[in-house]
Order: C-alpha cells, then structure tokens, then sequence
C-alpha cells in the first residue's frame, strides 16, 4: 500500500474571490485549486495570513461569493465539473461546513452537464448555473425555518442550438436578479461535411428571474460580434441599469435595455502588427474608490481604465483611457482602496500592487470619449499609444509561484551537503527559468573569519537587543579564550575584561549588565568592564560544569559537589547553598514556571544513566522532585517550552538519538515519549530565539531547528554547511547564528518561513525541452527545439540552407521558416552556470540524448550521444561528444549517419539502443563512428519513453501502452517478454525492483506494474543452451499485472526513488507540472492498513468532504484507485471539528491521539 502524502501544495490558482467570511470586520480572500481551497486573511491592508488550507476531494469549476441581505458574514458557493453545487460557512472552530446542496445524479464532465458556467447574484437571492450548451438552470435561494441552512429550487432554461460562451451577473438592485450571457447560435452549422460559407452568430441576452413567479424570461438580446469574449456589469445609476459592457478585441461596447449602445475604440500599442489584435483577458472594479472606474487587461498586459460621467438621467458619457502594462493575469481582485492582488498564470510570482496617485496626471496620454451610437463614423478610427511598464502602478509583494513545471531531478549540493536539493525547468520559450529547491530554512552566511585552531565552544553576549553592534563573541579554544566585537567590522578586544589565557567553560550575561565567565580554576565577575571580581577554587578541585540564569548560577566541582549562587540588586554574587551530588553529571539546565500563586523553579542534572528534577525552592533546596531512567548515555539537555501545563525535555543521546519527554508541571508525570534518530554524531542542543519564541538548534551530522508550534514538533534542517558550535544574537526580530566550522567561525542570518522548500531562481534564455542530469559530475545537459514550417506561402521568403559536404548534398534543399532556435546547452549547478551553447543547423533537429560513462583505472570519463533527425526525411544522425571536466565542455569526437530517425536512446552493456518508429536497433560505439550491430521490427510502435535497466528495456508506445524486452548481448538476441495495453501517452517510467515498474501518463494516473515471476525467470534463462530457441516457450510474451493504480489529477512531470536522510524510509518523490511536489510513502504494518482503510470508508460514509458525493471517485477517474490511500483526503481528519473527531474515534474502537500520532510518524518518515 502506498499513501500520498503532498510536501509542497501548488499555488497556481484560477479562482479568487473576496468577502467577510470569517467575521464582519475581517477581510478575507478565497483561492482556489483543482481540488484545493485556500482561506487567507487580510492584515494590514496588503498582507496575506493562511486561516485554512481545505481539500475538496473533488474537482472545482467555479466558486462565488454569496451574500444575503440579513446575514453579518458571507458564504461561498462551490460548483464542480459535474454540476454538483454546495454552499459553505465558515466556522472558526470546525472550518468549512456545508449548509446546503443540490446534486444532478451524474458524474463526469459532459457538454450538456450543468456546472461549466456558475454566477450568483449580488444580493444573494438566486443562482444560475450552464452547460456548455443546452441546459440552464436558475436557482431561488431561500432560508429554513431554523436560519441555519438554505434551500435551492432549481428552475430550468433548455435551448438546444446555442452554446453557452460567457455567463456573468448584472446589477439590477433591488429588482428581479438578472443573468447576461454570450451565446454562440448553432443553427446555420450543417451537421455534414459542407463547402458553403458558414457565418458565425452571437447574441447576449439577459435572463430575468422573477422572484414572484419563480419563472425564467428572456428581458433583452441583441446580436453582437463573434469576436465578443467578455461580459462587465455596469454599477450606476438605476436609470441605466441593467447595463454592462462587453469587449471585443478592438472596442468596448455599452449595453443596456433603455439607451443607445456606446462604442469605445480600443488602442493599440505603437509599432505592433497591422492585424494583430489582443483580446481582453480579465477585468477589475474597485468598490471602496471614490470613483467607480473599470478596468480590463488584454493579453500583451495593458491595462486600460472605463470612467464614467453623467449629464442627467438620460445622457451617459464613457472615457476610455490606457493605464499602464504589466503581466497578463488569470484574475486581478482589490484588497482595499489602495492595493490590488493579481494572480498570475505565466509569470513565476503572484503579486500585490497599488496605483500611484501622483501620477494621475499621466493617465491621459492617450483618452477616447463616446456619448455617440455605434453607427457613428469615427468611432473606429486607428489610435495608437506608447506602450509603458510600471508608471502608474507599483509592485509591492511577489508571492512565490511554481508553474509549468517540464523537468524535474534531484541533485547533489556542495554548499549545502546537509539537505535535499531538486532541480526545476519551468516556463516556455524566452519565459524559461531554472528552479532549485532546497528542503530546509535558510540562512545567508554575512561574515566568517578564518582562525588556526579548532574552538572548543563559543558565546555571545548582547547588550541591545535591537541591533548587534557592540555585542561580544568570545571564543574558547583548547588553552586560551579571544574576545572579539561586533561593529562594521569584526576585530578582537580586550577591553571587556574577559580573562584569556585560560580555558572558557561558560560565559554569560546576567542582570544589570554583568558578565560571568567561568573557566577550570574559578570564575570571574565584570561590572562594567572595570568592576572585576574573581573567585578560584582550591588548587586540588576545578570546575566541570556551569549553568546560569538572569540572577542564578550553579556550578558541579570535579569532587561532585553543586554549589547554588544567586545575585542581588547589588550586583554581589551569594552562595546560597551546596550539596553533594551524583557522580558522572553530564549537562545541567534550568527550569521555571509560572504557577497559581508563584513562580517556581528547578534544574535538571544528567547522568549516565537518570535524569534528575531538583528544587530551587527556599524550603525545599536541592530535593529531588522526580527523577527518570534514560534509555542510552544522554550528552546534553535543554528545556524550550515550560508552562503551568507541561515542560517538554529534548535530551541528545550519544548514538545519535533525540529524546522528546512531555511532563506534566503538577505531578511530573511523563506524557509523550518520543525517540528520533538525528545522526551518527552526539547531537549539541543550543537554545535559540526565532520571531521571540524559543526554540532549538540540533547540531549533529546535519544540522536542525526544532520548532514547537501548537503541540506539535517540527524538526528543519538548515541549509548551511555543518557547524561544530554554535550562539546566536538578535537584531530587531531577525536571529543572527554564530557558527563554529572548521578552523573558523561565520555569522549567519536565518530567514524563516512556514514553507518547507527554499526556492532559488535562474533565469535562462532559451527554452529548454527535455533535461537530464549526469550522476557523477555535478552538470546538466538540455537540449531545446522549436520548429515551425509553413508548407507553401508566396508571401514568406524562402531560406535556403545548403551544405558544403559533398556526402550530404541531398541535404541542400529549400524550406521555409518562420522561427527555428535548435539548440544544446551544457550547464553548471550550484551555483547555476550555462557553460557552452552548441547549435543546429535549420533543417536539423536534436530529439534525444543520453549520458554514458566509460571507467579507465575505475574512474569515469563521461560521454554524451545526442541524436537529431532532419526535417521531412525518414532519417537521422548520432553526434558523439566528450565531457571536460576541467571547463566543463564538450568536446566533438564523431558524427554518425543512420537509416532511422532516433527517437529515444539508452545506453546499456557496453551498446547503444536506438528506437524508432516500427524499428529497434542496437549500436556499438567505435573510434571513427558508431557501428550498427543488429536490429529488429517492431511494427505499429511509435516510441515515446524508453528505459533500460541490467538486460531490461521498457518501451512506452506513443499512444497506448507499454512493452518489456530483454536483451542479450553476447548472442545478440532481443525480444518481447511481456506487454500492458494501460496507460496512455505514457510520459515517465521508473523500475521500483527488477520486475516491477511504475509508469505515469498525460492524464494524471499512475500505474503500477509487476510482471509474473513465471516470464521474470524465462527470460534470464541463457538461449544458446537451450535446444530450440525459437519455441513458444521463450517466445510468447505475456501481458503484466497491474498491481496498484491511483489518479492524482495533475501530470506528473517527473518521479524518483529518493530519501531525505540516510536513515529515512524511501519514498517515491513526484513533481507535476503545476507545482506540487509530494511523495508515495509505502505502508507495510497491517494494523496501519487497517486504520488507515477504515479512516477512508468511514469519512466517506459521513460524507467529509468539500463537495457533495458526485465526485467520491475523483481521485480514480480513469482506472480503479487500487492500492493508494489518498493522504490528503485522509488528513482532512486533522480539521474536522472536536464532536467528529471523537465520534469517529469511538467507530473505530481507537483514541483521537492515535490517529493523531499516526498520521505524525507518516510525516516524520518523510522529513
């Protein structure tokens, strides 16, 4: 069993809507994915905070807003493809919950299902909801007797020879709700193939509901013309309504019932193409405005504004004016009166941007106005403007998007060896960019300093928590200790009065200032950095350990004795009390509490085998409160989180292991223990603050921080090289760590976000078509083409390309081209580096290539074959080419002509395997070309994918289907072993085991295929010991099994068996090609499988879900969901409200708590 588990949600959003969802005084946003929906609030007019995160195990068309009249908050209305429509509440304690629903009884997405088009109206009172063509149906919305639910009663609208093009709400006030659409008449189309002229129709009509009746009339239609792609109501006065504006790619006409039609000329840009014409994309209102202005943005980004005046109450003035340009947009909504949220399908960032107001005036560098009809003579005369970008509005915040994902591979980082790092080709043509992902925070190295020996430890003492200026880093090295300060530079002091010829064991700042340093033979106490007082034990004891607070300090003698200090208003350091201990203390910590009535404190001491809580108190000083057996020898403890509740302890054990205890503050009774595994290395715990809350930084094989957040623990690695010790300081909420290295220190500046991922982007200058990555050298190599051709065209120049090769003259032919860009490049990573650019020559096309290795004296020298064909020619050519490692180059070796067009290549034994269309051939590489060694027919294959393994070849068929061979080498001999019809328009394949391979298609299913154990040992039987090789016992192939199938919905652009950290569970790691990165996680305890099935059945039963029970097979929409858990839908249990929880806890005989620790080890599994 596998389950699904998502690391990295997309955010290639396509729906946005705005309202008071959560309370009346709160702005909220709602975006919405295929099947996620995503709740943000509003804060200080322009940020954006994540409430929910909801998946809605369904497929969504369309979401709106839906406000009634004597409700505070506001409701979404959620229709999916199959016409099925919910309407949702939100609730603070159990989120979403739906309040009503209507469901047609059918599944899939057909032309004729409602639920294509989907608009609500303003005031809340109905719906209207459209197929694609047919069928329309409006919904009259009414409350329940009990104020809590809404009912829907449909009414339906059927014509059968229109299609549905555009469907938007007009405002009407208080009057019958009003639905305008754009209709494309169907009835002059012949149903057969016909040479007559068919002239295209389209009208907008407007449905009027009659709430009284509760019936349906067509108020208004008008034929337009069939370039009109978009309806914007008009909110005015009621003279003019119902109104609205509808564009074309060259005007913008004004509709309505009761006037004349208003045209408005749209501009075009000064220099662009004589007929080239740019529809308009999306548009925008801002209701808070003073002024109510529309605007509309077309496909190059310009973005032009819609005034209006008024005469009186019968005369309409329109103003047409170009505002500006940025980045074509899906959808662009107003936050406030000020800033504006655009999400973006072609760009790599969504973002927030506001209008300058002092540059109103240079709005009217182009303006049109109209009060006249369409019929006017100058209404479409030629106007032109300069395009701009950025002047009157400014870009304020980017949020990070990753979309068009076409490649996707793990690489090897250098400068962060700790961590996961991926690599992500995205965007198309001049647009493309590379992405590099690295799992973990982010710290950026500000300052290092190379030192000739080894430190031992290192403090840092801050006097301004503000700033890191004049703050002191003292660094202890093995007999000696340097002081050095922090200013615009970072230099060595004395001044502070730190003692330095002698072994630092503990440094700190405790009250009014004062620094305590603590070394084997005494400590010293500073005031000022003049008041100095030393303290010196006898001569036959030293110090071994040292702990300090604000006003305490306790420090362990080599004799076992703990003596307790404690510091006055006076600045004067008291032994209060000493005891004898136990031997063998390992570390010491404080503790403190506020209880009911006081303040209560402890400390914990460590040893070999216990962990001992000892009291602090007056009346109870250095009693042992509790005390607990540690399962391995412990190397350090540290408290992060005490409160009157609980006090959770981390201790680091000597194998590697972290200890979680969770302890009750009354009782000490332990709650939660928890065993992780870190590293091979004893893991060092430093306290740190981050954002003013305390966590922890885990210095071990790899380093970690530890983040507590609503009693749940996240372990992050941290993306820097690894750090021996380590301090940190604070600048206003910025945390500074200062890490020890080898022979060195450095300060770092942590950058923490919510996200798992730190994203580095790259920008490349041409488009990159398939991408593979060499195993050992840390280089990559992609190859790009973009050919258009255009069959025969007087008015297109020919261009000719002739060869001066006497071999190929038949190449010499003439083509025309409107763009070709054929091109290799060879790239450096971390840090990214394009090193060489080889190109093509017109008419020939680079389709394929592969890395190969030769060992001399076991060490590699890396190859590549890259194959190419020529264009309308039935064959192609093998380039052979070396790899520099020195400058990373490559290096032409051979070029060879073959009587195939190689379209996938690999590299197995010693011999290259060419596939082609109907044809396998087998190649051996030479010194002066490369040597055809046999080949063999495979008829009506057109190959796609192939991949090899030992003697295994897989071979995905274009359109259906995949086939398994075998090839022997020493006796030349290939055949088929078995075959599997499922999977279309196969795109990857990956071997999980030697007989078992996992494939995904363009349609976003992933299959999984084991092939029996009967043909796995047939075909490794060696055939030139068999008397009769050509029987139908070696011969027939068999079809495979498939073993589990699962739909995620999206393409997978690229899967690998991967693991996080060495001692992780492998898991299968995916990225499709909108963004979301996840993995397959597999599931092999039967208890587990139980749970985990029982969760599914149950929460369908109930019915748990976004949208109603239509779509309760999405996630199997073309193949049976065979062996998957779906994780997302399964963590859904983690939102629902307490009531359910616990309801479905009982049904399955278990606790809340351990579904809930469940589904916390399938996360730490992973990361």
């Amino acid at each position: 069993q596998l389950f699904n588990h998502t690391l990295l949600k997309s955010k290639q959003y396509h729906m946005l809507i705005k309202g008071k969802f959560i309370d009346e005084d709160r702005d909220c946003l709602v975006l919405s994915l295929k099947n996620i929906i995503d709740l943000y609030e509003v804060k200080h007019k322009k940020d954006l905070k994540l409430v929910l995160s909801t998946f809605s195990f369904g497929c969504i068309r369309n979401i709106n807003r839906l406000k009634l009249l004597d409700r505070t908050t506001e409701y979404i209305s959620v229709c999916s493809f199959s016409g099925a429509i919910s309407i949702h509440k939100y609730n603070i304690e159990s989120g979403w919950f739906r309040i009503a629903n209507h469901f047609f009884g059918r599944s899939g997405l057909r032309r004729a299902v409602p639920g294509y088009y989907f608009s609500t109206d303003f005031l809340g009172r109905a719906m209207m909801l459209c197929a694609l063509e047919k069928y329309r149906l409006i919904f009259s919305i009414s409350q329940t007797e009990e104020l809590q639910g809404l009912k829907l009663y449909p009414v339906e609208v059927q014509k059968s020879q229109s299609l549905i093009c555009y469907l938007e709400t007009l405002f009407n006030g208080f009057e019958n709700p009003i639905f305008a659409t754009i209709e494309l008449d169907t009835r002059n189309y012949p149903h057969t193939k016909s040479r007559r002229i068919i002239q295209e129709t389209k009208y907008l009509i407007f449905y009027e509901f009659d709430l009284g009746l509760n019936l349906v009339i067509t108020s208004f239609i008008d034929q337009v013309p069939t370039e009109t792609n978009l309806i914007i109501p008009y909110f005015g006065k009621a003279s003019f309504l119902p109104s609205c504006f509808i564009t074309s790619s060259d005007y913008v006409l004004y509709k309505s019932k009761f006037l004349n039609d208003l045209v408005l000329k749209i501009p075009r840009r000064l220099g662009s193409p004589k007929n080239k014409y740019y529809i308009i994309q999306n548009s925008f209102y801002n209701p808070y405005s003073d002024e109510l202005s529309y605007f509309m943005q077309n496909q190059a980004g310009d973005i032009f504004c819609i005034k209006t005046n008024y005469k009186n109450e019968t005369i309409l003035f329109l103003e047409l004016i170009y505002f500006d340009s940025i980045t074509t947009c899906r959808v662009i909504t107003p936050l406030n009166t000020e800033y504006y949220l655009a999400i973006n399908d072609y760009n790599y960032y969504h973002f927030i941007f506001r209008l300058n107001a002092t540059n109103k005036k240079k709005f009217r560098n182009i303006t049109l106005k109209s009060t006249s009809s369409v019929l006017a003579s100058n209404a479409f005369m030629p106007l032109f403007f300069t395009h701009k970008t950025l002047e009157n509005i400014k870009i304020v915040h980017r949020i990070s998007n990753l979309n068009n994902i076409t490649s996707f591979n793990i690489i090897n980082s250098s400068t962060s060896p700790s961590t996961a790092n991926f690599l992500l080709i995205s965007g198309c043509s001049f647009n493309t960019k590379v992405n590099k992902l690295e799992y973990g925070i982010s710290a950026n190295e500000i300052a290092s300093s190379n030192l000739p020996n080894d430190p031992k430890a290192i403090w840092s003492i801050q006097f301004t928590k503000s700033t890191i200026k004049e703050s002191l880093l003292i660094l202890g090295f093995e007999k000696f200790t340097i002081s050095f300060i922090i200013d615009t530079l970072l230099r060595e002091t004395i001044k502070f009065g730190i003692k330095g010829d002698v072994r630092t064991l503990h440094c700190a700042l405790l009250r009014n200032h004062s620094i305590v340093q603590i070394f084997e033979s005494g400590m010293r106490l500073i005031h000022n950095q003049r008041n100095i007082r030393q303290w010196n034990v006898i001569s036959i004891l030293e110090i071994k350990l040292a702990i300090t607070s604000v006003s305490q300090l306790i420090i362990y003698l080599s004799n076992s004795f703990l003596l307790y200090f404690e510091i006055d208003f006076q600045d004067n350091l008291k032994l209060i009390e000493n005891t004898i201990a136990e031997q063998n203390i390992i570390d010491l910590e404080f503790v403190s509490f506020q209880d009911t009535h006081s303040k209560k404190y402890f400390f914990i001491s460590i040893n070999t085998h216990k962990l001992n809580i000892i009291s602090l108190e007056t009346n109870n000083l250095f009693r042992i409160t509790a005390s607990y057996n540690l399962p391995s020898i412990p190397c350090s403890c540290k408290v992060i989180n005490s409160s009157s509740y609980n006090i959770d302890f981390y201790i680091g054990m000597n194998n590697g292991i972290l200890l979680l205890l969770q302890m009750d503050s009354n009782n000490f009774l332990v709650k939660n223990p928890t065993l992780r595994f870190i590293g091979s290395r004893a893991p060092t715990l430093i306290p740190v603050l981050m954002n003013y809350k305390k966590t922890l930084l885990l210095l071990s094989t790899y380093n970690f921080l530890i983040l507590a957040y609503k009693n749940k623990i996240s372990i992050r690695p941290l993306i820097f090289r690894i750090l021996k010790k380590a301090t940190y300081l604070l600048s206003n909420s910025n945390t500074v760590i200062c890490g020890i290295e080898n022979h060195g220190f450095v300060l770092l500046s942590l950058n923490y976000t919510q996200n798992l991922f730190k994203k580095t982007l790259y920008p490349c200058n041409i488009n990159l078509s398939e991408v593979i990555l060499h195993k050992y050298l840390n280089l990559y190599l992609s190859i790009h083409y973009e050919y258009y051709f255009l069959k025969s065209d007087f008015r297109t120049s020919l261009l000719k390309t002739k060869y001066r090769n006497k071999k190929d003259q038949h190449l010499g032919k003439s083509f025309s081209f409107v763009n070709s860009s054929n091109v290799i490049q060879l790239a450096i990573l971390d840090p990214y580096e394009p090193k060489q650019r080889l190109s093509f020559e017109p008419t020939e096309i680079p389709i394929s290539l592969v890395f190969l290795d030769f060992f001399i004296n076991l060490l590699p020298y890396p190859h590549v074959v890259i194959g190419s064909k020529i264009t309308y020619n039935n064959f192609g050519f093998l380039y052979l080419f070396s790899i520099k490692q020195k400058d990373k180059k490559l290096g032409f070796i051979h070029r060879t002509k073959i009587d195939i067009i190689p379209m996938c290549l690999e590299y197995l034994k010693n011999r290259l395997v060419v596939s082609s269309i109907g044809k396998i051939s087998i190649y051996k590489i030479g010194k002066r070309k490369i040597l055809k060694i046999f080949e063999k027919y495979m008829f009506y294959i057109i190959p796609k994918k192939m991949v090899a393994r030992g003697d295994r070849i897989i071979l995905a068929d274009a359109h259906e289907g995949l086939f398994i061979s075998s090839l022997k080498v020493d006796v030349n001999d290939f055949k088929i072993i078995s075959f599997s019809i499922q999977g279309r328009n196969i795109n990857n394949i990956l071997f999980l085991d030697f007989d078992t391979i996992l494939v995904t298609d363009l349609f976003g299913n992933i299959l999984v295929f084991r092939i029996s154990q009967f043909t796995s040992i047939k075909s490794s039987n060696d055939p030139t010991k068999q008397t009769n090789v050509f029987h139908s016992y070696y011969n027939i192939a068999d079809c495979v099994k498939t073993i589990s199938s699962f739909y995620l919905g999206e393409v997978v652009t690229g899967i690998s068996k991967f693991k996080f950290f060495p001692w992780k569970e492998q898991i299968l790691l995916y990225c499709t090609n909108i963004g979301t990165l996840g993995c397959f996680l597999p599931i092999k305890k039967k208890g587990e499988i139980y749970l985990l099935r029982n969760i599914l059945l149950y929460m369908r039963s109930l019915n748990y879900h976004f949208l109603t029970s239509d779509i309760i097979l999405y996630r199997s929409n073309y193949f049976v969901n065979l062996n998957f858990f779906d994780g997302d839908y399964l963590k859904a249990f983690l939102h629902l409200p307490t009531s359910s929880k616990i309801e479905l806890a009982n049904y399955l005989c278990t606790k809340v708590s351990n579904i809930t620790t469940l589904f916390n080890n399938l996360d730490f599994r992973v990361l």
